[in-house]
């Protein structure tokens, strides 16, 4: 009996020993190294917004990671530069009246920056005032009308243009031609 219950124990000993025994692995790069660098890949390809996610992945994961911060804020910081240029080319074609491009330049500006206060106000803005629009008069473009002296005559403020452009879905408030229903 006390050979069995020997051997028994024994044999348990055995399989836990051989249980915990942990197979030789072969070491993986860490995800913080892997997100780093899947990052400086995207950077080499000119692709900033991509980059810093993986960098900031990587700090997630590992947030001791230096070059990961540092590049991180860099990016950041170039990113918010692109932002600003995208939102002052806007601008300046919103006050073109070229909408179509001025709506690019703005979505542009949030793609880089998703947190840029003024290109969302700038695309929400007309969208607001265009919700309060109760009624409409169909009118019909007569020679040496522009959209602003439209403004001026419905609105009583020619730099009203644009919520005619924008509601008409006009690309450009520019180019209206004689003959065309708004």
């Amino acid at each position: 009996m006390k050979n069995k219950r020997g051997i028994i124990g024994v044999v348990v000993l055995l399989i836990v020993i051989v249980g915990c025994a942990q197979p030789a692995v072969k070491r993986q790069p860490d995800l913080a190294e892997q997100y780093t660098a899947k990052a400086a890949e995207y950077e080499a390809k000119g692709d900033l917004i991509e980059a810093l996610e993986q960098y900031r992945l990587a700090v997630t994961v590992d947030p001791e990671n230096q070059l990961a911060q540092e590049k991180s804020a860099e990016i950041e910081q170039e990113l918010n530069q692109r932002a600003e240029k995208h939102h002052e080319a806007g601008l300046e074609f919103h006050q073109k009246g070229q909408y179509g491009e001025a709506r690019k330049e703005f979505l542009m500006a949030l793609r880089c920056n998703p947190d840029h206060a003024e290109a969302k106000d700038m695309l929400t803005s007309a969208s607001k005032e265009i919700e309060q629009v109760r009624r409409f008069i169909p009118h019909i473009i007569q020679p040496g009308e522009t959209i602003s002296t439209l403004a001026d005559r419905y609105y009583g403020d020619y730099r009203k243009f644009h919520l005619i452009a924008e509601y008409n879905e006009l690309e450009d408030a520019t180019k209206v031609t004689v003959g065309e229903e708004i």
